[in-house]
């Protein structure tokens, strides 16, 4: 076993390249390939699968979180992004609206067609401790379908599809 030990590793131009301003530090991701679906309207709902920890090396970090969600809804579906019971990267409150990370998945109440909702967000948590990022998903009305169209149907038309959650640790 080799032990490589040095103090800084730097460009020609000298410029540190590990631990410096913008390095990843790590990254964890969640994919799920699964179906999940839902008929509770009017309230956040979790989706099993869509989550990820993350344990920052220092207060000061950032993590980047890059989700993709694959789903269909026959109403007004929304995404939202947490970090732990905190809801973060959402709109402002405004009346009744919903507070959400995404656009609507609703398709003209055709829940055969499924969309893709992306979310980006650099977050600075200001903690060392393990951080669980999640996505939960709200309706008003029917049903929403992740990785899936609502018939399920088999056939050449139709797709199962993917959703990820990404989280990189980015040093400040």
């Amino acid at each position: 076993m080799s032990t490589l030990k040095t103090n800084a590793i730097t460009t020609v131009a000298g410029k540190p390249i590990l631990n410096s301003t913008g390095s990843i530090l790590q990254v964890v991701q969640a994919v799920k390939t699964d179906p999940f679906s839902t008929t509770t309207v009017n309230t956040w709902n979790d989706i099993a699968g869509m989550s990820a920890s993350i344990t920052p090396s220092s207060t000061t970090s950032k993590i980047l979180v890059m989700c993709s969600v694959f789903g269909s809804s026959q109403s007004n579906g929304f995404v939202r992004l947490l970090r732990g019971s905190t809801a973060i990267c959402v709109g402002d409150a405004a009346g009744t609206r919903v507070q959400a990370s995404t656009g609507s998945f609703y398709t003209y109440a055709d829940g055969n067609i499924t969309n893709t909702q992306p979310i980006t967000f650099l977050d600075s948590p200001a903690t060392t401790s393990a951080t669980t990022y999640k996505i939960q998903v709200w309706i008003n009305a029917n049903s929403f379908y992740l990785n899936q169209d609502r018939g399920g149907v088999d056939s050449a038309d139709r797709a199962r599809g993917a959703s990820t959650i990404t989280l990189m640790e980015v040093s400040a």
